[in-house]
């Protein structure tokens, strides 16, 4: 997290500060694997500041990221818990990601779930391998650097996250082509979020 003496708590930001000037900048990362700036660092060391502020993830029930299975359960917390932040995401989602998806994947989808993730050394240091089983399109985005170890690892393309600056989006289809996990947290928090998509049923 950020050194208050540098960089203050806000009480509030404004979304629309927070989207990086280049949103929109889709690059290839590998086989069917995208990366697009969309958050400034400094939004994404608020929106981390706002989860822990409101005791988040002390109420977050952690089986979001894994429904039912507790091999990959996730502590989270919803983020409809941050109104202004999952407002703002649907406006983006709704004016730019849809679009994006639908011309990457030629599938119309919609916003199902959001969720940010924890891990730490006391509590989730991994996440085994899976597919995200409620997503069509899954997209995530790192939200600190503050830690070692925690990569986001996908096993058939044999790719990490490591290199993908905080604040870029992430985005890959959900199924058996892109098992993915979290490889264990070696020191530090880590923190992420993680957006998922329905299908969009049209007359």
């Amino acid at each position: 997290m950020r050194d208050p003496q540098i960089h203050p708590v806000r009480d509030a930001m404004n979304y629309r500060d927070g989207l990086d000037k280049d949103i929109g900048q889709v690059q290839p990362a590998g086989p069917e694997l995208f990366v697009m700036p969309m958050w400034t660092e400094d939004y994404c060391a608020y929106v981390v500041e706002q989860a822990e502020k409101a005791h988040a993830f002390a109420r977050g029930k952690g089986y979001q990221g894994g429904g039912e299975n507790p091999a990959i359960r996730t502590t989270d917390v919803k983020l409809s818990d941050l109104p202004d932040v999952f407002q703002g995401y649907q406006q983006t989602y709704t004016n730019l990601l849809a679009k994006i998806i639908k011309k990457i994947w030629l599938v119309n989808v919609e916003h199902n779930d959001a969720f940010i993730t924890r891990y730490t050394m006391q509590t989730q240091q991994r996440l085994l391998q899976h597919i995200d089983h409620s997503s069509i399109v899954s997209m995530t985005i790192k939200l600190n650097k503050d830690f070692t170890g925690g990569a986001l690892h996908f096993v058939r393309q044999k790719l990490v996250n490591t290199d993908v600056p905080i604040g870029h989006l992430t985005f890959f289809p959900s199924g058996c082509t892109h098992v993915h996990e979290v490889q264990p947290l070696l020191s530090g928090r880590r923190y992420a979020i993680t957006f998922w998509t329905k299908p969009k049923f049209t007359p």
